[in-house]
């Protein structure tokens, strides 16, 4: 080949390999530049998933720690007998003092305290309150429960009792949510729901239990009761009845999407 041969023949091959130059720099950039942002979105996927994970982490360990916080409230209060305190407790004499002075008005009222058989954490509490009512000035007896009476009609917490006289049909059987306490229930209901169900847990602790009898009603016609069991209790008697603590309702009860339960 000539020299003018050899230099075409090189002339249009660097054409050709700068061409090939370009197109291939080119590619790398794109194939790259799309490699990149695959990878960039892959990252951000990534994140999002990692930071979903860490969430649903945080939020099953939060979850578990209310679990244990829950079952710590539960294996204390199981574990904790009910005790009534005269004085103080947690530092609380400024809301105790008022309800003792109201429970002393009505000192030289005879109560009998009766506690389910065969259950020494009712036992004890039976003995707090009948103290209780002692320092306070009322007239107490602490007695077993009658033999009459089947332990099973004395429901779980404490019951103040008393009789209630009606005309016939003026208050139905169900409605005695309706009916006022008897000053001197109120005064020992406010005195022991400091210890038994404190704010704001007051549906299990203590409870008044009005007896009724209607007056005009064949024999009295009693609705529940001791009375079903020949118990009569005497006009302006108390008659306090401890059950057994009231552990399977803190169980139904006691979640944060329902009612609080008694401590």
């Amino acid at each position: 080949m000539s020299l003018e041969a050899w230099k075409f023949f090189f002339e249009v091959g660097g054409v050709v390999l700068l061409l090939f130059t370009f197109a291939f720099g080119a590619g790398a950039l794109i194939v790259n530049n799309r490699l990149n942002a695959v990878q960039a979105k892959e990252l951000r996927e990534f994140r999002i998933k990692f930071e979903e994970e860490q969430q649903k982490t945080a939020e099953a360990q939060k979850a578990l720690a209310e679990a244990q916080l829950e079952l710590q409230k539960i294996t204390e209060y199981v574990a904790t007998p009910r005790r009534i305190v005269l004085d103080s407790r947690n530092h609380d004499e400024a809301s105790r003092r008022p309800k003792l002075k109201e429970l002393q008005k009505y000192a030289g009222t005879e109560a009998l305290v009766m506690p389910i058989p065969g259950d020494n954490e009712a036992k004890t509490l039976t003995n707090d309150i009948g103290f209780v009512l002692q320092q306070a000035g009322w007239k107490v007896k602490v007695v077993e429960l009658p033999a009459d009476i089947p332990p099973w009609s004395i429901s779980n917490g404490v019951q103040v009792r008393t009789t209630v006289r009606l005309a016939k049909g003026e208050v139905k059987l169900g409605e005695t949510k309706t009916l006022s306490k008897p000053p001197a229930v109120a005064a020992v209901t406010g005195f022991l729901s400091l210890d038994l169900a404190p704010p704001p847990f007051g549906i299990l602790g203590v409870s008044w239990e009005p007896e009724l009898i209607y007056s005009d009603g064949p024999k009295g016609f009693p609705s529940r009761g001791l009375i079903e069991y020949g118990f009569a209790i005497p006009d302006g008697k108390v008659v306090i009845t401890v059950g057994a603590k009231p552990t399977w309702e803190f169980f139904l009860t006691h979640n944060p999407a329902s009612a609080p339960a008694s401590k």
